[in-house]
């Protein structure tokens, strides 16, 4: 109905166009590209979207199917604008993504501790999971999400590289977790599996906290050394707590008593001691180069991107003024 009135085409023949009833003539594809506030070019484009493989999400609520499928829509076009601009800039990355399907292996415990090894993490906490996912190739990608039961979606098509799209609304500690989760996914569910949000979220705390290295941290625990280990393990109060039960650090009865504590304290709908998200830096070394090296301006880089040259400023230049300086190459 909203595009209906935003491009003067009446209800039935948008719907008809949506279910390919109808030959759409150029004409047509640029008043709808106009209404939606893209280029025509963005409707001619081929390849695939990612409905045919496993996309996965964190969120923290049941949501309408609707909305649901609008977050895909969101983060397959956004998929599909930054492999464009890969196009031209050469990423070798030191280490790679592995695939552990979960299926063939005992626990998701047990794949955590393989990536681990796999990308040579040292004991103990894990200082960025963006450098690790980002050392093997991984596009990590802040997104404003039209939902706040959202906090991250995974996408990992074959000949591509995994992309992760994670919420800019939610803290420090959440982002971390999320984000981790998220790597679960892409490392163990090729394909979808019936316990694989409860899988994610095991890997995810193997992998931040690995129980034979945390198991002697949370003896004796206390609001002020939850504190302390928020700080030196950078997960949240409460996943220390959970984690504190699952390796046999507390009882069951002391895990209750120390969530109706943070409850009463206000600690479970926000925490204190709060750290800042996690900064990705692969896709903004990818737009240096290309403004930097191969000399585009924002304006041919939003075409080669297939997208408005205002929606690409904010989208992916949101602190470069107008007539600003290209940005610098980070190394």
């Amino acid at each position: 109905m909203q595009l209906a009135e935003a491009s003067s085409i009446s209800q039935p023949l948008i719907s008809k166009i949506e279910n390919g009833a109808y030959e759409v003539d150029d004409a047509r594809v640029a008043t709808i590209a106009a209404a939606l506030g893209y280029p025509p070019e963005f409707f001619y484009q081929s390849g695939r979207t990612g409905w045919t493989v496993c996309m996965a999400h964190r969120k923290r609520q049941s949501m309408p199917v609707k909305r649901l499928q609008a977050i895909h829509a969101q983060v397959n076009i956004s998929r599909m604008q930054i492999l464009r601009l890969l196009q031209g800039v050469e990423i070798n990355p030191p280490m790679a993504f592995p695939r552990m399907d979960i299926i063939e292996y005992d626990s998701p415990e047990e794949v955590a501790r393989l990536a681990r090894a796999h990308w040579r993490l040292p004991l103990g906490p894990v200082r960025s999971v963006v450098s690790v996912i980002e050392a093997a190739g991984g596009m990590i990608v802040r997104s404003r999400f039209p939902s706040d039961k959202i906090d991250a979606v995974s996408l990992w098509i074959p000949g591509s590289p995994p992309f992760f799209f994670v919420s800019e609304a939610i803290p420090g500690d959440r982002w971390r977790w999320s984000l981790t989760h998220e790597v679960g996914h892409a490392i163990m569910h090729a394909s979808p599996t019936p316990d694989q949000e409860k899988e994610a979220d095991r890997f995810a705390s193997e992998f931040l906290m690995p129980a034979e290295e945390i198991r002697p941290e949370l003896h004796h625990l206390t609001m002020a050394k939850l504190a302390d280990l928020k700080e030196r393990w950078r997960v949240s109060m409460q996943a220390l707590i959970r984690r504190a039960y699952q390796v046999g650090a507390i009882t069951e009865r002391q895990q209750r008593s120390f969530f109706m504590r943070m409850s009463q304290m206000g600690y479970r709908k926000a925490e204190p001691f709060p750290f800042p998200q996690e900064e990705p830096t692969l896709l903004r070394q990818v737009l240096s180069v290309h403004l930097t090296e191969h000399g585009y301006t924002p304006a041919e880089l939003s075409r080669a991107a297939l997208m408005l040259e205002d929606e690409f400023r904010r989208s992916y230049l949101p602190d470069m003024p107008e007539q600003g300086r290209h940005l610098q190459v980070v190394t």
